[in-house]
């Protein structure tokens, strides 16, 4: 899977399958886009799908989306992101101001 069919797959989920996703796994691919994903998550995530594809034997486009529909709260949002200051962006991108740093 390359980038640019990484990207399609998350557009046609944000787009086109925006009721099988939880409302922060939208937040977290609308702020991707806005970055034109050009995020480390954003790498990460493309990297563990295909890694995990490999080892499961199965499409890196389904595990993409499987690892996409996971994110079902804001804590397993930040938590794909290992970069403190792609933390800070998301936050302030959905507007929440975490209790603990």
């Amino acid at each position: 899977m390359d980038k640019e069919q990484a990207i399609r797959i998350c557009e046609n989920l944000r787009i086109n399958a925006r009721e099988d996703i939880q409302e922060v796994t939208f937040q977290y691919l609308t702020w991707n886009k806005q970055l034109n994903y050009e995020t480390k998550t954003f790498e990460w995530l493309m990297a563990n799908a295909v890694l995990l594809a490999s080892l499961k034997e199965q499409s890196a486009d389904e595990l993409l989306i499987e690892l996409l529909k996971k994110i079902t709260t804001y804590q397993d949002a930040v938590k794909m992101m290992k970069d403190p200051y792609e933390v800070k962006q998301f936050n302030s991108f959905t507007n929440v101001v975490p209790l603990f740093s």
